[in-house]
């Protein structure tokens, strides 16, 4: 019986896997990836700062299909690792070079931020990485 309770149930699965893969299709690294991403501002909400970041093309990170990431921190590059789970986000810093930045370089404190990342989020040019607990976040545009 085309209408009965085990042809309903088919349905009822074959449309919660539709609507599971239609999910998945928007989540994971869409639009994260081979893109190279500048850091424009910080929001921070202990204290309450917003801050724009006047050089942008000296803070950048650019996310790999193979899991890996590079970043620009002023004057030093950092290589790392980063794994994500949906909108969720893990970097790990790694290596990095070690000159010392002229007076007022942010470089310290764009890769200690990296680590506490949480989760991202993509909006065509725009990239978000949120810290845990909801602390702040860090705004990033696409490089033309």
């Amino acid at each position: 019986m085309a209408g009965g309770p085990r042809f309903r149930t088919r349905i009822v699965i074959g449309c919660a896997l539709v609507c599971w893969l239609v999910g998945a299709c928007g989540e994971g690294t869409a639009g994260l990836i081979g893109r190279t991403w500048r850091w424009t501002a910080l929001t921070e909400d202990a204290p309450l700062a917003h801050s724009e970041v006047s050089t942008p093309d000296l803070y950048t990170l650019t996310f790999s299909d193979d899991g890996s990431f590079r970043a620009q921190a002023d004057c030093n590059t950092v290589a790392g690792t980063f794994v994500t789970d949906g909108h969720e986000i893990t970097i790990s810093p790694g290596p990095s070079t070690l000159v010392a930045c002229p007076e007022g370089s942010l470089a310290d404190r764009y890769v200690s931020l990296l680590h506490t990342v949480s989760t991202f989020s993509v909006d065509g040019d725009d990239l978000t990485l949120r810290f845990e607990d909801d602390a702040g976040k860090m705004m990033f545009a696409a490089a033309v």
